[in-house]
């Protein structure tokens, strides 16, 4: 497990948050229902956004490239609390 690996080289606690509380391996049909229900979209990024400046850790690791870009392409203000400007896309 690589966020086992990161957590013993660094000699930090590592831990897991869900972000979308859908239980699927299909990544194209997660985005399919976050697409498509943009309340439920927001109801889990305000969650992330509160669970996060609750805990308030060290780093935020989003290993999913749907949830990823969710996160990343929101409106929310708070983001920039934890996330700079960085383009995925190549040039």
């Amino acid at each position: 497990n690589k966020f086992k690996f990161i957590a013993e080289y660094l000699n930090v606690k590592i831990e897991h948050l869900d972000l979308i509380p859908i239980r699927e391996t299909s990544q194209s049909l997660v985005a399919g229902i976050i697409g498509q229900n943009h309340e439920f979209k927001t109801a889990c990024l305000d969650l992330f956004y509160q669970t996060i400046e609750l805990i308030n850790p060290k780093a935020v690791i989003i290993e999913n490239s749907v949830v990823r870009d969710m996160v990343l392409s929101s409106a929310d203000q708070r983001i920039k609390n934890y996330f700079p400007d960085y383009s995925f896309r190549c040039s």
